[in-house]
């Protein structure tokens, strides 16, 4: 059985807010299902992001402004 984390604890392991977080999955970067309310992701998935392109690249920026 598959392992889910809600989009507020992926936020918190890949650093983005959480309507960062919900904004992706709507643009389809990050797949996810809804229940209820709630959008749930699989935890592998909270994992692969973090490979993904965008999020290389969101990552990146963010730490070149940090060191400025």
């Amino acid at each position: 059985m598959a392992k889910f984390t809600t989009a507020s604890q992926a936020g918190e392991d890949l650093g983005l807010e959480h309507k960062e977080v919900i904004r992706r999955i709507r643009r389809g970067d990050i797949v996810a299902q809804k229940l209820g309310w709630n959008w749930i992701i699989e935890v592998p998935e909270v994992e692969a992001v973090k490979s993904k392109s965008w999020y290389i690249k969101l990552m990146e920026l963010r730490a070149s402004r940090a060191a400025s």
